[in-house]
């Protein structure tokens, strides 16, 4: 609807007994306010509606269900959404993933499947960005099977799952403990031709950390190598910390260049045999563990 000020412009008309609005009209200033957090405006123009007779229909609904998830009253937007029930109209794919995403914003990761299983049933599809939210709340509590129900659940609906959708999957296992399933993952989305991205690198690894198998991972990487694929940022940071040696990493004022992965198989076996240890640190710069939940947000 433009700036606030046009937007209160408009607002006054509707209260203007000559100018003959209608719901369409009420709802875009509603949803306006809605995007801001303006609830008390939001709601006032609501009741302005009501009063000059006007019935709330499913695209005004959906706005309220919409601001009051953004705004973390889980109530409020339940209560809107079952009064867009009793209208007794078929809802469509926005009014159910607006309701969707309130759950997930509460937590409510169980009843927001329950909806998604329900539009599926009536052969309604979320949007990819529902989908992706609901795997991604999965993801960050470690629930692997959610996340993999999830993961299911979009494919049907026609969602080609990206690097992003897969390293959610394998975060979710990763916190699960299960290391396999992660590399299985990975395993599979190179299989049909989804390039890993720095992330999914970097989850491998950790998994690898994980078991310490250092070996297995270096042969991913000259893998990848071969396959065109620069290791990025985060997983040479995460190598670095893992198999440090300044004969493996130097360092510049960018960061870290990384030797390729055969040299670093061959020194991490000749450090191995002469029975060095390797250092957690190079100089000043501590080399940290970057990964965290925040990181897919």
């Amino acid at each position: 609807m433009g700036s606030v000020s046009s937007r209160k412009v408009a607002e006054l008309c509707l209260l203007a007994e000559s100018f003959e609005a209608n719901v369409r009209d009420y709802t875009k200033i509603i949803h306006g306010y809605a995007k801001q957090n303006r609830l008390k405006e939001a709601e006032n123009v609501l009741l302005s509606m009501k009063s000059r007779g006007f019935t709330c229909d499913q695209v005004t609904l959906t706005a309220l269900v919409h601001m009051y998830s953004k705004a973390g009253n889980l109530k409020l937007a339940e209560d809107t959404f079952e009064e867009m029930r009793l209208l007794g109209v078929p809802l469509d794919k926005r009014s159910f993933g607006s309701m969707i995403m309130a759950y997930i914003r509460a937590g409510k990761l169980g009843q927001g499947e329950a909806l998604l299983k329900e539009m599926e049933e009536q052969e309604i599809y979320a949007g990819r960005e529902v989908y992706k939210a609901l795997l991604r709340a999965y993801s960050m509590i470690g629930d692997s099977k959610g996340a993999q129900r999830v993961f299911d659940a979009l494919q049907l609906a026609g969602v080609i799952p990206d690097a992003t959708i897969c390293g959610l999957l394998m975060n979710a296992y990763i916190m699960d403990g299960q290391l396999r399933e992660a590399c299985i993952t990975f395993e599979n989305m190179r299989r049909v031709g989804i390039e890993p991205n720095d992330k999914c690198i970097t989850l491998l690894l950790t998994a690898y950390e994980t078991e310490n198998n250092l070996s297995k991972a270096l042969d991913v990487l000259m893998d990848l190598e071969r396959d065109g694929v620069v290791l990025g940022r985060e997983a040479s940071e995460l190598l670095a910390r893992w198999s440090f040696s300044p004969c493996i990493y130097l360092r510049n004022s960018l960061g870290y260049l990384s030797a390729g992965p055969n040299t670093i198989k061959r020194r991490c076996k000749q450090l191995s045999n002469a029975g060095n240890c390797l250092p957690e640190s190079f100089g000043d710069r501590t080399v940290p563990h970057l990964l965290s939940a925040s990181d897919f947000l």
